[in-house]
């Protein structure tokens, strides 16, 4: 159950993060990219 939360909270949080960024300055958005990633992917994050 932690896992789950855990991950909601990664997975709103980058989304949070992504949106800020694409408002603000396109060129972080690329680190951000491998963020996003993990979460996708959450045996690479864990």
């Amino acid at each position: 159950m932690e896992f789950l939360i855990g991950g909601a909270i990664c997975f709103f949080m980058g989304f949070v993060l992504g949106t800020l960024v694409d408002r603000s300055q396109t060129d972080t958005n690329q680190s951000f990219s491998h963020v996003r990633n993990k979460i996708d992917d959450p045996m690479e994050f864990y």
